[in-house]
């Protein structure tokens, strides 16, 4: 009888197992799309996103939308076509741009003193 509590134990945890590696796969992997929007631009953006039946994830109180990785060129086009977002943080457009690039950043600073 414990061999087949034992069994049954095992096999319930595999099927267990297996139904959460299947459904973590048929999950898109999200990305975020924006980030540093308003409630104004977040709010459209998901009425947009619904609109289009997209999924889509907010994370930190609406400031930032998450959608699947591999559609996110495509969103960030179609939203842009409506004007959206208005403000707030777009991909990369953010970075400064390198003066020395390639070069460390200790390299760039010492480089008045090499010349003396």
């Amino acid at each position: 009888m414990a061999r087949v509590a034992a069994m049954a134990v095992t096999a319930i945890l595999m099927i267990g197992f297996f139904a959460f590696l299947i459904f973590r796969v048929s999950t898109p992997q999200m990305a975020p799309v924006y980030s540093g929007l308003s409630f104004d631009d977040s709010a459209a953006i998901t009425k947009e996103l619904r609109a289009m039946g997209i999924p889509f994830e907010i994370k930190g109180d609406g400031e930032a939308i998450s959608v699947p990785r591999d559609q996110i060129t495509t969103i960030r086009m179609q939203l842009a076509e409506n004007g959206l977002p208005s403000r707030g943080q777009v991909g990369l457009r953010n970075l400064r741009p390198a003066k020395h690039l390639g070069r460390h950043q200790l390299c760039a600073k010492c480089e008045p003193f090499a010349r003396s």
